[in-house]
């Protein structure tokens, strides 16, 4: 991984490539996610929002248009890259100006208790949906035994 680390960190253009091609190589296997996340997150902490934020914009926008040409449509992948790095690049840029890993801690856990605020503000019932995805794999299982 050193090498990777190095490749990005080698310029704004490489950070660049490596986010697009991470993230364009998801849609094949969502683990290459993570690694695209990594990329925005360490721009992030070596030189600072601007540059991180700089990046993560110019793969979205790269990666959107990449997928409306080869996969036929484009607004769920940037949706998507936005949401995986945005807090990514939120929590990367608060310890890289306060370099207090307990703050960015605390930060994080408002995040996450925010989004599970607005996820039980935006659904109606979280319970009855993962009790019906409870209630299908349970089916299918029972299925496949028979």
């Amino acid at each position: 991984m050193n090498w990777f680390g190095g490749f990005v960190m080698r310029g704004r253009h490489e950070a660049i490539l490596a986010a697009t091609t991470l993230a364009l190589l998801a849609s094949v296997l969502p683990l290459f996610n993570i690694l695209s996340s990594v990329v925005v997150g360490l721009v992030t902490l070596r030189h600072g929002a601007r540059d991180g934020l700089l990046v993560g914009l110019i793969s979205a926008l790269v990666s959107g248009l990449a997928a409306e040409f080869l996969l036929g449509g484009s607004q769920w992948v940037v949706g998507l890259l936005l949401v995986l790095w945005a807090p990514v690049w939120l929590l990367s840029a608060v310890l890289h100006r306060t370099r207090s890993l307990s703050l960015t801690v605390q930060v994080g856990l408002a995040l996450g208790a925010l989004a599970v605020l607005l996820l039980h503000l935006g659904s109606g019932s979280l319970e009855d949906q993962w009790r019906e995805v409870a209630q299908s794999m349970a089916d299918t299982l029972v299925q496949a035994k028979v």
